[in-house]
């Protein structure tokens, strides 16, 4: 799959999650499910009241009061299956994050504000918002702007150590910590706040990654590879990013593994569980969604945020993999080697099994990354990369 052929799917794929979600939210009675609790300004199921003025700011505070209705049923604990669910989803989206991190602190792209800030402006949108609508835009940005998918050597792909060893620290401070303290926290007028700035999450891995990075870089003198040998700087470099890909890998292994077994758990021996419990725990109701043209309609609105969040989350999967495969074929080409398309089709099925779409993206990443490694970039392209860095 080549860049522009990448592209294009992706403006498809957010064109998708438009009707997946949004317009497949229409005709399921979820968008009549969250209107109706924020006319009545209460939370989902309660009588607890709705927090409608957050920011001041009317427009923003609008989004953000049908946000808390959307994610309300996860954090009462009202919904078994949507635990699960969420659980399967933050793994992989760790995943993701991962990569992109790594892909936007790259030499390549170091200095290129316009592409970090709109990177980080729609993943913040996509994060509030959708992540199948707005994910693939930044995608696309990466796609279209960035020297590392465009022109890969191992000049502009190769990244700053710290940067390095900053990434999973980064991802669990922006994702998993906020998370943790909204579940956390009892008052249902507080954790509605909780939820709003959890939702910023992107902004928090964004910060740790800068602040942490450079936490790490003042005391770089006290690394025994300051100086050394480039071969030696070279194994460190690898080690590192193997460290962060591993980390990636890891968090999407795990929680599609545990996910999986206890929802296949539910389906095999049922009478391990109760009856309503064992039925709400199996897999076609928790990873299964209806198709959008179905005439399925939510009994519940902790149905309602799993349909919306399974095509959300399958939709952003896709994105990745588009992304990824886009840059894989060019790492490759750029080595004027041929892709086994074959084995990159069984691998991704089989990988797909066992850790889930995440595992795929992050395993040919690191691919990736490994083919480069092993690259030498000509004096000429050392210059060019350079050059570019200073314009931006």
């Amino acid at each position: 799959m080549d860049i522009p052929t990448g592209q294009y799917l992706l403006i498809l794929l957010s064109a998708w999650g438009v009707y997946a979600g949004y317009v497949f939210a229409v005709h399921n009675g979820n968008f009549d499910s969250w209107f109706y609790w924020k006319k009545r300004e209460i939370l989902p199921g309660t009588d607890e009241r709705l927090r409608t003025n957050i920011t001041g700011f009317m427009p923003l505070d609008e989004v953000l009061s049908f946000s808390i209705i959307y994610w309300w049923p996860l954090f009462d604990g009202s919904s078994p299956g949507l635990i699960i669910y969420v659980l399967n989803a933050g793994g992989e989206t760790a995943a993701w994050a991962t990569c992109m991190l790594l892909e936007y602190v790259r030499e390549g792209n170091r200095g290129k504000i316009g592409l970090v800030i709109s990177g980080l402006a729609v993943g913040q949108i996509s994060a509030v918002v959708s992540l199948g609508v707005a994910l693939p835009w930044v995608l696309w940005g990466l796609l279209s702007k960035s020297p590392t998918a465009l022109r890969p050597n191992s000049g502009n792909m190769s990244v700053p150590a710290p940067h390095i060893w900053a990434l999973p620290v980064s991802v669990i401070v922006g994702i998993f910590a906020p998370l943790l303290v909204v579940i956390g926290i009892k008052s249902s007028f507080t954790k509605q706040a909780a939820i709003v700035v959890w939702s910023l999450w992107p902004v928090f891995a964004s910060i740790a990654q800068f602040g942490l990075s450079r936490l790490i870089r003042l005391f770089a003198p006290l690394s025994p590879h300051r100086g050394a040998h480039p071969n030696t700087q070279s194994q460190s470099t690898r080690a590192a990013l193997r460290y962060a890909y591993s980390f990636a890998f890891a968090c999407t292994a795990i929680s599609h593994v545990i996910s999986w077994t206890i929802t296949l758990c539910a389906s095999i021996w049922p009478a391990l569980l109760n009856p309503v419990l064992a039925t709400a725990l199996r897999p076609d109701e928790i990873m299964l969604p209806p198709l959008p043209w179905s005439s399925a309609r939510i009994e519940s609105d902790a149905q309602g945020c799993i349909w919306f969040l399974q095509w959300d989350k399958q939709t952003a999967a896709i994105a990745v993999i588009v992304w990824v495969i886009s840059l894989y074929r060019t790492a490759h080409a750029s080595r004027g080697i041929e892709v086994n398309w074959l084995g990159v089709i069984v691998k991704i099925v089989l990988l797909g099994l066992v850790s889930g779409l995440g595992g795929v993206a992050v395993e040919l990443m690191w691919e990736r990354e490994e083919l480069m490694l092993d690259t030498t970039p000509p004096a000429s392209t050392k210059a060019k990369d350079k050059k570019e860095v200073s314009k931006s």
